[in-house]
């Protein structure tokens, strides 16, 4: 029965905290809304590959980064689409042609933004190589195919955009509360297991949460669209202590500091700051748990403290989200 403890269908607490099985329930809709919406239409139909490939990689957590999301595909497709094109005129289909194709758009995508390589480019350069409508007397028509390929691919972003506002307005707030959880029980982590890892290891686990906070940052925006302002200002805040922290604690790993028990206090402070971020009750619940001045100042003493201070700064943070959202 050992199984029924460890449970092989059962998500990750990661994986809970980001909310998986609603993404899960919000693919379904979206594929199962764009499948019956479009797969009967005379045109649109023809490709439901990109409708629903489409329609998947424009899912996101909020409503706005699924449309920036959208936006850069359509982007991609036109580079991928527009030179698929040139080169299949010009050349037609054969073995040269094709390659061509690809590593025209690979070229144009670098000179563009050297640094990434939009897959929906090099999939659209493929695509107008390989998927080729034929027109009314039935010839071969790349306005056709491109034109099926930015309908498809729009019809697909346009679903899931609307899945994702009604699932973000329902379920934002959780959405932020979990992240946040999350970034709090990662840092704890670190710090509880900095004594025993490498110097730039330890570094290197504080930058991903960085930049994990710097995406929920972004996050914040469709709160203040949604009228949420005050909820966004308390967020806000929080997540700049924590990112300030962060940043201090790369200091003193830097600075090789050999008082290993301040980042013990740190991760008993946090571990304990994220339980009451997730509670469903008063945060004064938890006050036993919390470190009660103790944290130890030896080392770099302007930093330490300064990280003790935010760490208090950030309790009362918490606080007064967990009664903003049991006052509405």
């Amino acid at each position: 029965m050992g199984w029924l403890k460890h449970n092989p269908f059962k998500l990750s607490r990661e994986a809970m905290l980001f909310d998986s099985p609603l993404y899960i329930l919000k693919a379904f809709i979206g594929v199962l809304l764009a499948y019956v919406i479009f797969s009967r239409q005379s045109f649109i139909g023809r490709d439901m590959i990109s409708v629903l490939f489409g329609m998947m990689l424009t899912l996101e957590p909020v409503s706005m980064a699924g449309v920036r999301s959208g936006i850069d595909q359509l982007k991609s497709t036109l580079l991928g689409g527009v030179i698929g094109f040139a080169v299949v005129w010009a050349g037609g289909v054969n073995m040269l042609t094709v390659p061509l194709a690809v590593s025209l758009t690979l070229y144009m995508a670098l000179r563009i933004q050297w640094r990434t390589v939009p897959a929906v480019a090099i999939f659209t350069a493929i695509y107008m190589t390989q998927y080729i409508q034929y027109d009314a007397l039935g010839m071969p028509s790349m306005p056709l195919t491109l034109a099926l390929r930015l309908s498809a691919l729009f019809s697909g972003i346009l679903v899931a955009v609307i899945v994702n506002t009604v699932f973000s307005h329902l379920f934002y707030r959780r959405m932020v509360t979990k992240r946040l959880v999350f970034n709090l029980e990662q840092i704890a982590m670190v710090c509880r297991d900095a004594a025993a890892n490498e110097i730039i290891s330890t570094f290197k686990a504080f930058t991903s949460i960085s930049e994990d906070l710097s995406v929920l940052d972004h996050m914040l925006q469709d709160l203040k669209l949604r009228g949420h302002e005050s909820l966004k200002g308390h967020y806000q805040s929080l997540i700049d202590d924590l990112l300030k922290m962060v940043h201090y604690m790369q200091n003193l790993i830097l600075n090789h500091t050999d008082d290993d028990r301040f980042f013990i206090e740190c991760s008993h402070w946090l571990a304990a700051l994220a339980v009451c971020m997730e509670a469903h009750v008063p945060c004064e619940q938890y006050d036993k748990m919390m470190a009660h001045d103790t944290i130890m100042i030896k080392g770099n003493v302007t930093a330490e403290t300064t990280i003790r201070e935010l760490i208090k700064l950030i309790d009362t943070q918490i606080r007064e989200i967990k009664q903003k959202e049991r006052s509405e």
